[in-house]
Order: C-alpha cells, then structure tokens, then sequence
C-alpha cells in the first residue's frame, strides 16, 4: 500500500487569505520547500495582556508524531505570574525531524483543552474542542462538556492543552495529505457565530523551519470586547489540503 502523504511536496503557498503572520518571525528569508511532511509537535501558550503589557506561559508541546502511541496531551500552561482569567490562547506548529514511512501513513486530529477554575486546578469545568481527523477533511468542532448555564464569574479560561490523536490512514481514502496548518478563536457560549472572533493561524507545515523553529499563531482573543454574560471558549482547527 503506498503511503498516503504525497513525497515530493513542494512547497505550497496559503490560500487562506485572513491568516495572520506570526508576530517576531522572520519567515520569508527561511522558508525552504519539503520534499516529505515532516514530523512535527503541537504547542499552545495561555496569554494574558495587561493593558499593552503581554504576558504568556511558556510554551506547553505535544511529543512528535511518530512518538505518538494513540493519544497524548501537551500538559496544561502555567499561569504566567500566577494570573488568572486568560485574554486566550495561541496555537503552534514546529518541525522535529523528516517524515516517516510511520508517519507517511499516520492519520491524525487535533485538541484543546481549556479550564476555569483558577490558576492551578484541573476540575472541571472546562471544554473541550475537537478537529475532525485530517483524512476527513478537518475543520473545527463546537466544545463539548460545558453545562447547560454558564456558571458564575467564569468568563474567560485560566489554562489550556493541546492534544494529537492518532490513527493508521484511512485504506479506502484515495486522498493523500500534501500540506496542512493549524488555527484557533474563540467564541462565546451562547453558540452563535456572531460571538466568535476571528481564527488566528499558524503557518503551514511545509513552512516550518527545519531548525525546529516553531509558528504559533496570534492570540485568540474575543474579538472587539467581551459580551456579557458569556463565556469564552476556544475551538481549534485542522486545515488539511488533501489531493
């Protein structure tokens, strides 16, 4: 069975026009073309601004893909200076090694996690958003478990996890996966997308620097100001191209 990642892949530009660059990188001057996808982890930061002061935890990264046996999480962000009540989340992408044979044919979808119950706890409630796997298409996931009535004081989430699920690509997809990106918002609980701010992006894949150098994306934040009495929930998204 031949793998299902195109080997060869040049390089290919977004054509998602709204991505965002990446603040402090220097992309252009370092791109190289890929002739495999490569082997790559999953990052979030939690960043919380303070009039135009940025604050962030470090950055919180799943194992490599080819070190995934199934499902593994990041572990949750600290809370920077022991803050609480995140402006939001950014999602990253970076390179670890060459592609596979393994990870050639590794189908796999995306998580986050994220808590509001102060800076340490990891009880709920929290929500947890799911992408569809990449041999489906991808796209992003309304959260589940969130109760019914948005409890008291919690408006904005404390700590964040990404997390990778794996799975043998699919033997009847004739699609292969050529390049992909990762991108994140956030949207409130009452579930209309007039609540959700824009996605923030990460670069795509075959733009990562083979230095290990990763792409995270802006913050996702809550758009023009919060709505009262909503809470925000972040939703990650898999943008796969297949061909």
């Amino acid at each position: 069975m031949k793998p299902h990642v195109v080997l060869g892949a040049v390089l290919l530009l977004s054509s998602f026009g709204c991505a965002a660059p990446v603040e402090e990188e220097n992309v252009a001057s370092n791109v190289q073309a890929l002739n495999w996808n490569p082997d790559f982890s999953v990052g979030v930061i939690a960043v919380k601004y303070v009039g135009a002061q940025m604050n962030q935890s470090d950055p919180q990264w799943t194992v490599p893909l080819s070190q995934n046996p199934g499902s593994v999480g990041s572990g949750a962000t600290s809370a920077p200076f022991g803050m609480v009540d995140m402006t939001g989340p950014r999602i990253g992408l970076k390179f670890t090694g060459p592609g596979t044979l393994p990870t050639m044919a590794t189908d796999f979808r995306v998580s986050i996690t994220a808590w509001y119950n102060g800076a340490t706890g990891f009880t709920c409630p929290c929500t947890t958003s799911t992408t569809p796997w990449a041999s489906d298409g991808g796209g992003g996931a309304w959260p589940i478990n969130w109760p019914a009535s948005n409890p008291p004081g919690l408006q904005f989430a404390d700590r964040y996890e990404v997390t990778v699920d794996v799975r043998p690509w699919p033997s009847g997809n004739p699609k292969s996966l050529v390049d992909f990106q990762l991108a994140v918002r956030q949207c409130t609980t009452q579930g209309d997308l007039r609540g959700c701010a824009k996605p923030q992006y990460t670069k795509l894949a075959s733009q990562l620097l083979t230095d290990g150098t990763p792409s995270f994306s802006h913050t996702a934040d809550w758009g023009e100001g919060p709505i009262q009495p909503a809470t925000y929930v972040p939703i990650v998204y898999l943008i796969p191209t297949l061909q």
